[in-house]
């Protein structure tokens, strides 16, 4: 049996994976994984630009199209900055002018958004 461990700043996880696992699963983790460090990452920054660079993030965008779900499902559960990230993936911005700055209301456009396209 497959194992894998991920680790955040006070946990590690051990999640035992069966032969029978599916892409999706897999996708999942990796951004679990990936939005775990991230988190570690920017722990210290201020700068959107500089949160927006650490590596984890530009890793999860660079996962393309098939993270979405994750993201917005991420989203639903407790508002982050996405945004960017979705923008690159996508190429889309659904964010209402008027929402512009306020994280609980770009995070509705962008679920709204999602739930158009069947992603949540």
């Amino acid at each position: 049996m497959l194992e894998v461990e991920l680790k955040s700043e006070e946990y590690i996880y051990h999640i035992p994976l069966s032969q029978n696992i599916n892409n999706n699963f897999l996708i999942e983790l990796q951004f679990c994984i990936l939005y775990e460090k991230w988190k570690e990452e920017r722990k210290y920054l201020s700068l959107m630009c500089d949160i927006q660079n650490t590596t984890s993030y530009q890793k999860i965008i660079q996962m393309g199209k098939d993270v979405l779900p994750f993201i917005l499902k991420s989203m639903q559960n407790t508002p982050d900055w996405w945004f960017e990230a979705l923008f690159k993936i996508t190429n889309i911005n659904p964010i209402s002018p008027q929402n512009k700055g306020n994280l609980a209301k770009m995070t509705q456009d962008w679920l709204a958004w999602g739930k158009s396209q069947d992603l949540c």
